[in-house]
């Protein structure tokens, strides 16, 4: 976790509320020859909230890069492991309301984690507008998530090419920096099929830059060979990010990665 430091930070909570009707006693007809019963309508006091509704889009966030981008994640307040979790993203301004759908770009979601995603709008030149997000669908995973830890260094220039061979002056780009990364397996099987994402978090609890990348150096790996991330062993990976796009949000900035990945036997 890298925490870029900036002025004080306030917490944001969402809590929920379950409702309870109240019972309601059964009517008994009076004494006749026959006697009715006529149900009343009584409440289950026992009943759990629907799973659906403990999983929400929060945390939105909004900047531009050349259009509109915004960014949140998905909460999981259920009990289940969740995964091809869908979302619903609005921005209205004027009048105008635009709709996109996305998904969480973490495969599966375990209970009390959570699961950034991203949207872009092109046209859109000002964060002034007012954004919500809902989740549409999902599905219980039969498996678990990756068990890993990242570090975070940087933000570094980004090399878009090898040295000049006369000067040695090195090309960097004009648009974008990096995020140099590690991710180590804390788990006790091999990880393939890899690709990792990187959020960054506003003081304010806000997801304000998702960024995702597949191409990860694995210690040993053999030349033209799947890269498998063995139990304890830590691979390398760069994330590029706009230059200076991490100055410009509210507060302390937090870096946080999440891994998909396939178990391996």
């Amino acid at each position: 976790m890298l925490r870029i430091p900036g002025i004080l930070a306030v917490a944001m909570i969402c809590g929920a509320t379950l409702l309870r009707g109240p019972s309601a006693a059964a009517e008994t007809a009076p004494a006749l020859a026959f006697r009715a019963f006529v149900p009343g309508m009584a409440a289950d006091t026992s009943a759990q909230p629907d799973p659906a509704s403990l999983v929400v889009a929060t945390h939105l966030g909004q900047h531009l890069e050349g259009g509109l981008v915004i960014t949140g994640e998905v909460v999981n307040g259920s009990s289940a492991a969740i995964t091809a979790v869908k979302v619903s993203v609005s921005h209205s301004a004027n009048g105008a309301v635009t709709m996109r759908e996305t998904e969480s770009l973490v495969k599966v979601i375990e209970p009390g984690s959570t699961g950034p995603f991203r949207v872009y709008i092109a046209g859109i030149t000002d964060t002034l507008g007012t954004v919500t997000a809902v989740v549409t669908s999902m599905e219980i995973s039969s498996s678990s998530a990756p068990s890993a830890m990242f570090t975070f260094s940087g933000p570094y220039p980004f090399q878009i090419g090898p040295p000049d061979p006369k000067t040695g002056v090195i090309p960097y780009s004009t648009t974008v920096e990096e995020l140099r990364c590690a991710v180590t397996n804390t788990s006790d099987t091999s990880y393939g099929e890899m690709g990792v994402v990187v959020a960054a978090y506003d003081g304010l609890g806000r997801v304000v830059m998702v960024t995702t990348a597949s191409e990860l150096s694995v210690p040993f790996q053999q030349a033209g060979q799947p890269a498998v991330l063995a139990s304890g062993s830590t691979a390398s990976f760069v994330a590029a990010i706009p230059i200076g796009l991490l100055l410009t949000f509210e507060g302390e900035v937090t870096i946080k990665g999440f891994l998909n990945a396939a178990a391996v036997p």
